[in-house]
């Protein structure tokens, strides 16, 4: 920038990266100061996280609107109890004339075995799974684990997917959504359906009786199901995408009154939310790995450290990309023909 002084032209010459870091860092000190947690109990054993930030008159209101529906949250898997099928449930829509597909049992870990083990007795009491016995479609299970440590159990569905069209059903754009609870599972009408989800571990067969999200269009069918129950709420105190949910509100003192409508719609329909995972009453956090604050929607600053530390470098002074697989293929156009 050039300015006049006297007889003289002044310039001011400014850095972005700086410029860069210091918005980064100011934001990063906004982001920790508004989404402090601390635990509240509802009941005893019962207890979730709400922002330490919030007025006292507040925060007595958001703790009363859940302990007054403490019963909308799955404090064990047992507390699931699902959908009501007659509203809607998801149907496996095979191309006619598929050959079903029965995988080779993999090897697994001893670490891996024993948390299967623990995951299949959790399902079989939550009455979610049952054995099956002579299945046409079988698939393997796969262990993924989580940022906490833990393993997540997933079925690996890629022949069965395979033989399924694709629902079209349209996602919300993850760039205009905003805000967070969490809900749960679907129901399957049909037994023949549930045959087909059949998957293998060392202690026997079994299928699942509640849409797993392993499906390939799981996502479509749970996204129909919170556009129909939220219609008359979203883009006014909700934004939702799948599972990812976010009750918004301008002002502090009418937050209790949207999380109070939107428990209504989820104890109506007998969706429960998983304590573990919602925070109420915060000023920023994450949401489907982006940070949500006052000024905007910035990217995750944990996954951008991840991708460093497994080897992206690049070079700040000469803003060299060269050294991406993306950028290599792009300069030779011939791999796009």
């Amino acid at each position: 920038m050039k300015y006049p002084v006297d007889n003289l032209i002044r310039v001011i010459r400014a850095d972005q990266r700086v410029a860069r870091r210091c918005y980064d860092e100011s934001t990063r000190v906004l982001v920790d100061g508004e989404s402090t947690l601390c635990q509240r109990s509802l009941e005893l054993h019962q207890q979730t996280k709400i922002g330490a930030s919030l007025n006292l008159g507040v925060e007595k209101e958001v703790v009363w609107i859940l302990r007054e529906n403490r019963d909308a949250f799955a404090w064990t898997p047992a507390d699931m109890s699902g959908i009501d099928l007659d509203f809607l449930c998801h149907h496996l829509s095979i191309t006619l004339g598929a050959c079903p597909v029965s995988q080779k049992k993999r090897r697994l870990e001893e670490e891996k075995k024993r948390a299967i083990k623990a995951k299949i007795a959790k399902l079989l009491q939550a009455r979610f799974i049952w054995e099956v016995r002579y299945p046409s479609w079988l698939s393997n299970v796969l262990m993924v684990k989580k940022s906490s440590g833990k393993w997540r159990i997933c079925t690996d569905y890629i022949d069965l997917n395979r033989a399924c069209p694709k629902d079209p059903y349209p996602l919300p754009n993850i760039d205009a959504l905003t805000t967070k609870l969490y809900g749960h599972l679907l129901g399957l009408q049909s037994t023949q359906d549930a045959s087909k989800m059949t998957f293998i571990t060392d202690e026997g067969d079994f299928c699942y009786g509640v849409m797993p999200f392993s499906l390939k269009n799981a996502g479509a069918t749970y996204q129909r199901l919170m556009d129909w129950i939220f219609k008359d709420h979203i883009e006014n105190q909700l934004e939702v995408y799948v599972d990812d949910m976010v009750v918004k509100s301008k002002k502090e003192t009418g937050h209790a009154e949207n999380l109070a409508s939107i428990f209504k719609v989820l104890r109506r329909y007998q969706l429960r939310l998983n304590p573990k995972k919602c925070s109420f009453g915060v000023k920023a956090g994450k949401f489907l790995d982006f940070m949500l604050t006052k000024r905007g929607i910035k990217a995750n600053l944990e996954k951008f450290n991840i991708e460093c530390e497994v080897g992206i470098v690049v070079d700040e002074e000469n803003h060299d990309f060269g050294s991406f697989p993306i950028f290599q293929r792009l300069r030779k156009a011939k791999h796009f023909r």
